[in-house]
């Protein structure tokens, strides 16, 4: 097992995050012979409080991902519908320093459109779920154990 250590900010549990291709795309246009496009790197925040990871919709449009489907969800404000895309999630290290790196290679996120400033990832239970998660708050640090 890996651990990545990380401070707690302002906003919370921030990490460093890369955002791609999933690998069944990466898979299907090497296949194909078509370009790969390079991963997003990003502020993701980690967010107990949500079960889908989100990705913000700019991000996904310079990845040149399509939609895969459109599913109604409830928010606090109501009923919505959101568009899902399959992508690659990759937390990385403070600071983008070489070390061990957690990749979830076929992720379903949900789109967020509102931009929400700094942050390109609100990661969700859907991949904490995946890992452990230590909060160490006298300390203002957490842990990722996977």
């Amino acid at each position: 097992m890996a651990d990545q250590t990380h401070q707690i900010t302002s906003n919370g549990l921030e990490t460093p995050v890369l955002i791609g291709l999933s690998g069944s795309d990466v898979h299907s246009r090497i296949a194909a012979n078509l370009p790969l496009r390079r991963p997003q790197r990003g502020i993701g925040l980690i967010d107990t409080g949500t079960n889908v990871t989100a990705v913000a919709a700019s991000v996904l449009h310079r990845l040149g991902i399509v939609a895969s489907r459109t599913v109604g969800t409830q928010t606090f404000g109501g009923l919505i519908q959101a568009s899902l895309f399959d992508v690659s999630l990759t937390i990385t290290n403070a600071g983008w320093t070489a070390g061990d790196e957690f990749t979830i290679s076929n992720l379903e996120v949900m789109e967020f459109v509102q931009p929400i400033s700094g942050l390109d990832a609100i990661i969700g239970m859907d991949v904490v779920r995946l890992c452990q998660l230590h909060i160490d708050g006298p300390a203002r640090q957490f842990t990722l154990t996977f």
